[in-house]
């Protein structure tokens, strides 16, 4: 485990380290987060595991049940639809203000990812599929960023965790990831035309997509 200087690095540590289990699924949803072993795994004390979970249950990621201890979330039907009724509502006007926003040197960053993938994947190329999962959080965090209502923005930031987890989700369902790169080049095309209608339009044609995924994956497991 890498230096940490103070307390609060460590619990930051041991946070991201948790979160990354449980959207990896190596956590899976239900199974208990123990104090002891969860710190002997990270090389740590209980106190900053304990502030770590504390962290994760305001994210959603945990659930601390008084008396029994702390579990991963487990996700339901209806979270899905939550999360998605929020994205498709919050998501719109956020990429629709940060087009007047974004500059084009930034679209074309995140341009390039997609256009590397897409030459990996048509060429039949070995490559990571959570990479795919990674590169949607990326696009749509990014330009995210650039959005002007700010209260929007801390929103759809403070529930990443949670979309990150419906992400990976979506990955395990894909079946057509030239479908997916081209569902995002379309959104960053939209982007640059700065067509806040046909933004709009993309968008929830990705975002609809992501939860059918999802929620076909879901509901035949």
């Amino acid at each position: 485990m890498p230096k940490l200087r103070n307390k609060d690095g460590l619990t930051n540590f041991v946070c991201d380290k948790i979160r990354e289990e449980i959207l990896e699924k190596r956590f899976p949803p239900g199974a208990p987060l123990s104090e002891i072993p969860l710190g002997e795994m990270f090389g740590t004390s209980r106190t900053p595991v304990r502030e770590a979970l504390r962290m994760l249950s305001k994210e959603g990621l945990v659930r601390v049940i008084p008396g029994r201890g702390a579990f991963v979330t487990e996700i339901s039907v209806e979270d899905i639809k939550e999360i998605y009724e929020i994205r498709r509502a919050l998501e719109t006007i956020a990429f629709q203000s940060a087009a007047r926003r974004i500059p084009d040197e930034a679209l074309e960053e995140i341009a390039s990812f997609w256009r590397e993938l897409r030459v990996k994947v048509e060429s039949g190329a070995q490559f990571d599929r959570k990479i795919v999962a990674e590169g949607d959080r990326a696009l749509h965090m990014r330009i995210i960023e650039y959005a002007s209502n700010k209260r929007i923005r801390d929103i759809l930031l403070s529930l990443q965790s949670q979309i990150g987890r419906m992400q990976i989700l979506a990955l395990f369902s894909l079946k057509d990831t030239l479908n997916t790169i081209a569902q995002h080049e379309e959104i960053l095309a939209s982007m640059r035309g700065r067509d806040e209608e046909q933004i709009r339009v993309v968008l929830d044609n990705h975002i609809a997509l992501s939860e059918g995924y999802i929620l076909s994956n879901f509901l035949n497991a």
